[in-house]
């Protein structure tokens, strides 16, 4: 170096030294950059994977639901009666014998056995859903009624021959008297009718234009 030469700037030197720096690759450096590349690849395998565990567990949930919905529901019935066709909206046992009567949607009410489910004998005249049926408090009557208001009385111990039937106009209920030959019915105009079966004796109480 010439004397009259000015000396280098010892940022210059820096700079230089910076970028040899970067340029330069040591094999402990490479070692380090290979094992961190190495995991990082690891660490997004192990999402994937996850990724995949997680859609066959959904997978796997999903049947399992499936299974619990082809289960059949389990049946804990001593007897079953199955001669309905539509839902049933009333039914009431014998006081003392092995016998129900139900009425439904299907404009039909059964008397029936309860130890075998068989039919005994089948209400038929009933032009909309039977919405009421029920024996009277010692078992002698059965009467069934729809809700069109067309009332039906049967003689259980005369092999249910019927003694008497009445059409009242739309019937919100129907029930006996819970210790005498007497049917009550509620009309949905308000009124109440009381009958003495089988003769037919009415009385009506008369409503207010409401429902009773």
């Amino acid at each position: 170096m010439r004397d009259n030469t000015p000396p280098h700037s010892p940022y210059e030197l820096n700079q230089d030294g910076e970028d040899d720096d970067d340029e330069l690759i040591y094999v402990g450096d490479a070692d380090e950059v290979l094992d961190q590349w190495e995991a990082e690849m690891n660490a997004a395998a192990s999402d994937d994977d996850d990724d995949e565990d997680g859609e066959g567990a959904g997978g796997m949930a999903d049947d399992e639901d499936d299974e619990l919905e082809n289960v059949p529901e389990r049946d804990d019935a001593a007897v079953t009666f199955t001669l309905h066709g539509a839902p049933v909206f009333s039914a009431s046992l014998h006081p003392t014998e092995d016998l129900a009567v139900s009425g439904g949607e299907d404009d039909r009410a059964f008397v029936w056995n309860t130890t075998t489910g068989e039919r005994v004998f089948e209400v038929t005249g009933h032009s909309d859903s039977v919405i009421a049926s029920e024996f009277s408090y010692d078992g002698v009557y059965v009467a069934t009624g729809d809700i069109a208001g067309q009332i039906q009385v049967f003689k259980v111990t005369q092999e249910y021959k019927k003694v008497w039937e009445f059409t009242m106009g739309d019937m919100c209920w129907m029930k006996w008297h819970f210790g005498a030959h007497v049917l009550l019915a509620g009309a949905d105009s308000g009124e109440i009718y009381v009958w003495r079966i089988p003769s037919g004796d009415c009385k009506v109480l008369q409503g207010f234009g409401e429902k009773c």
